[in-house]
């Protein structure tokens, strides 16, 4: 006994039990979980073995079959691994482990039964049943074995879906370990938003601005994919479908109408072909905000407007200013007068309203009323007036042959004096009536455009150079681009982007024209969108396209849609309004078929080009030097 007490202890403090740990002649005296180990001729109760969980984590959610590890530390050199353990749930044998030979480590895989659900603690066990049965710490996990019930998913905006609108998106969640709701539009599949919880309900929903996703389209089905998960991984999904479209509104002004001018606020301003209540002005959202009666005669031309007026030209030979107040003032007042068209005013930069006259007349108005006119011309004027950036006016003529001249005026603030007139010549081919208001480019040259297809460029000193010869004659204002080359859309369907040649003049800048199937009545350039849409054109047929003006593609339009929605009548210069809060800009055009429509666009009008649209601004103002929004 003296040699034998020594390795007892030796043995005890080795496996972790006391000193006075009871001794034993056999298993059988021993409490639970430990066996009877000699050292000689004594025997001593101790724990063989040593066992931890290492997975799953505690606290992790189960929903289905999982991985399950553990390890096994022997405590007694006489004792061997054992070949497998077993895995306890909720203190019945679920899951035998077996052991790694490589690692050493147990290993197997768990599958809570049908029915389950809710907390279940787990324990590994090695030598169930034996005295040398030894288990792990528990750890409790947490078991869902259904996935989410997902119902009522909608997708849907107040008034209808505007492609800058916002987009409501509401499920039922039936589940109680919701992990996440999420929305995905189909325009951007790899993105998604999150649906909140609604108060302690089983509701969820989300806000989505459509305007921060991609839109190259008019008008289209947008598919919102709603998914539902768990704690347990389990998802469920279904879809919900809204037309999205970028038709904003519609007011019917009941005659044809011009393309707006754009207030500081937003309202817009155009004119109608009636005999009364010929100006109107339509709020922002598209409702009416008043109509004015100007004179009997219609109106055609597009109004401009200066900071303390709205200038219209009327059928009747007249100009007509509505002022801050609602009162309105006309020149010239003498009765009676011959029967001539009024063409849309330039607003110099003293707010000074000039309008030439197919009556062979140019003339001023100030707000104040004090006026001014040209001495009759020799040729009746066949497009508005625009100023360039030194204040001089220019306007194109016609004789009664119809060939054109273009003119420079200086206006003193009482009379015009007529600086040049020029009538642009090549190959002993004169340039026949200048329908489309002129362009001013960035040097001051003014940009014309011929009935015979040809396109000049004017210096301020009236010095004409010929540029290129198309087609078909552009019906609506050349535009310049930052970089100096021309957009011109012709009444043989073509749209064309012109850049200088190498040998002189100018040349197609794309592969081709580009057929937009029916004659090009504007165009417009708009700051370049996410889509590569920089340029805007509008047909005769009614016809809206959105264009990349590098390459010429037609990125989206309203070709082939039936109904047609912008109508099927010729559709006026386009107007891109600034966006107003929360919202993208938005493109106006005035129509023969008697309707001023909105549509919502990505991007502004291009604050880089010289002459961007038709009148060059939004105020129409046709004044080269007036700042872009």
């Amino acid at each position: 006994m003296k040699r034998t007490a020594p390795i007892l202890a030796l043995l005890l403090a080795a496996c972790g039990a006391p000193q006075d740990h009871p001794r034993c002649e056999s298993d059988a005296a021993c409490a639970a979980g430990q066996v009877c180990e000699r050292s000689g001729g004594d025997g001593v109760c101790v724990t063989a073995y040593r066992l931890a969980l290492t997975a799953p984590a505690a606290g992790t959610w189960v929903g289905g079959s999982v991985d399950v590890s553990a390890t096994v530390e022997v405590l007694l050199a006489s004792r061997a691994a054992p070949a497998s353990i077993e895995l306890l749930a909720g203190g019945q044998p679920a899951a035998t482990l077996a052991r790694d030979p490589s690692s050493g480590a147990y290993q197997g895989s768990w599958s809570p039964g049908a029915g389950t659900a809710g907390a279940v603690v787990l324990e590994a066990v090695a030598a169930r049943g034996t005295h040398a049965e030894q288990r792990s710490a528990s750890r409790t996990v947490q078991v869902d074995l259904g996935p989410p019930v997902l119902s009522a998913v909608a997708a849907a905006c107040t008034g209808g879906c505007r492609r800058d609108g916002r987009l409501r998106v509401t499920a039922t969640v039936t589940e109680p370990n919701v992990s996440a709701v999420t929305a995905t539009l189909d325009l951007d599949a790899a993105r998604s938003v999150a649906l909140a919880r609604q108060g302690a309900t089983d509701q969820f929903a989300a806000d989505v601005e459509l305007g921060s996703y991609p839109f190259p389209h008019f008008e289209r089905a947008v598919q919102v994919a709603v998914r539902a998960a768990d704690q347990a991984g389990h998802q469920a999904s279904a879809v919900a479908s809204t037309q999205v479209t970028r038709m904003r509104w519609v007011y019917a002004a009941g005659a044809p109408v011009t393309s707006p001018a754009v207030m500081a606020d937003g309202t817009l301003v155009a004119g109608v072909s009636a005999t009364s209540e010929q100006l109107r002005a339509v709020n922002p959202e598209g409702t009416e905000a008043w109509r004015l009666t100007i004179g009997s005669s219609f109106i055609t031309a597009a109004p401009s407007a200066g900071a303390a007026a709205i200038w219209v030209g009327s059928e009747d030979g007249r100009m007509y200013g509505r002022l801050g107040n609602g009162s309105t003032i006309r020149y010239p007042t003498a009765e009676p007068l011959p029967a001539a068209t009024l063409f849309t005013p330039a607003v110099d930069g003293a707010d000074v309203a000039h309008s030439t006259s197919s009556a062979r007349r140019l003339y001023a108005a100030k707000a104040d009323g004090s006026l001014g006119a040209s001495s009759p011309l020799g040729d009746a004027f066949s497009g508005s007036a625009v100023v360039d950036q030194s204040g001089k006016l220019r306007a194109a003529t016609r004789t009664a042959t119809d060939t054109a001249a273009v003119r420079a005026f200086t206006f003193d603030g009482a009379a015009y004096t007529q600086d040049w007139s020029t009538t642009p010549t090549e190959a002993s081919t004169d340039c026949t009536r200048i329908d489309a208001p002129l362009a001013i480019d960035a040097a001051g040259n003014a940009i014309a455009a011929c009935g015979n297809g040809q396109i000049f460029r004017l210096s301020p000193a009236g010095a004409a150079t010929f540029l290129v010869r198309l087609t078909g004659k552009a019906d609506g204002s050349i535009a310049v681009r930052s970089d100096g080359d021309l957009v011109v859309g012709t009444n043989d369907n073509l749209l064309h982007r012109l850049t200088p040649a190498a040998g002189g003049g100018h040349e197609e800048r794309w592969t081709g024209a580009v057929d937009l199937g029916a004659g090009v009545t504007g165009v417009a350039l708009t700051a370049r969108d996410a889509s590569g849409v920089d340029l805007l054109a509008v047909t005769s047929g009614g016809g809206l396209y959105a264009v990349d003006g590098e390459t010429g593609a037609v990125i989206w339009s309203t070709d082939g849609m039936s109904p047609p929605p912008l109508g099927v009548a010729a559709l006026r210069f386009p107007t891109v309004a600034p966006a107003l809060a929360g919202k993208l800009p938005t493109a106006h055009f005035g129509s023969a078929d008697g309707n001023l429509y909105a549509v919502v666009v990505d991007g502004a009008l291009d604050a880089a080009a010289p002459w961007p649209k038709a009148h060059h601004d939004v105020r129409n103002t046709g004044n080269a030097g007036s700042p872009l929004p």
